[in-house]
This record gives C-alpha cells, sequence and structure tokens, in this order.
C-alpha cells in the first residue's frame, strides 16, 4: 500500500513532467499547484498558479487555489480581497463566497450587527 507522503511524490513527478512536456497545459498547472500546497509549500504553489493565463476556462479555479495559498502564507487579509473581488465578479457563483466564510469562520471572524468582516 502506498502511504500520503509516497502518493505526493509521485503526483509531484508525474505533474512536473506534464508540464515539462507541455508547458502550456492548465490542467497540469493546477495539478502541480496542488500537490505542491498539499507538501506545504504553497510559495513554488503560487508560482506555478501564476503561469496560468486569464484566457483559460480555468482561471476562477487558480484564483480561488491563490487565494488558499494566500490564507497559507498567513496573508489573511490578501486572500480576503481576492475571495471578495471575486464574488462581486461573478455574484452567482458560490466558490469565492463559500471559501471567504470557510476562512472566516476558521479566524473565528463572525459578523457583527449585520456588518460584513
Amino acid at each position: 500500500m502506498v502511504n500520503q507522503p509516497e502518493t505526493l511524490d509521485l503526483a509531484l513527478l508525474y505533474a512536473r513532467c506534464a508540464v515539462e512536456l507541455r508547458p502550456h497545459l492548465t490542467l497540469g498547472q493546477l495539478l502541480l499547484s496542488d500537490v505542491l500546497s498539499a507538501q506545504n509549500k504553497p510559495e513554488l504553489s503560487l508560482e506555478g498558479l501564476s503561469e496560468i493565463p486569464q484566457s483559460s476556462p480555468y482561471w476562477w479555479s487558480a484564483r480561488l487555489r491563490v487565494a488558499a495559498n494566500l490564507e497559507m502564507l498567513d496573508r489573511t487579509d490578501e486572500a480576503i480581497a481576492q475571495m471578495r473581488m471575486m464574488a462581486a465578479e461573478a455574484p452567482l457563483r458560490a466558490g469565492a463566497d463559500m471559501q471567504l466564510g470557510d476562512l472566516l469562520r476558521g479566524k473565528k471572524r463572525f459578523c457583527r450587527s449585520g456588518r460584513r468582516l
């Protein structure tokens, strides 16, 4: 049976190979970013996400991952700003609002008197 570190190492190897062979393979870049985040390497994950163009259909997912990595780096205010901007851009998409709610709940930053934190 393969344990978690070995699984992540193998996923990292495959993701790096995919990105090396096809540098603009967005799904490969997203996989690489996710593996690096899982290995607690948010700085490297952010570098990979910066390679994903705004024209990509995966741009929204990449931006959510950027916010998650910012949170991992204790750049909470930047992560909150990113998610609020995304929520304002696409009010019918729930992902940014849900991720923001999870972050604020985890930080115990609850809304008081009906005002938004």
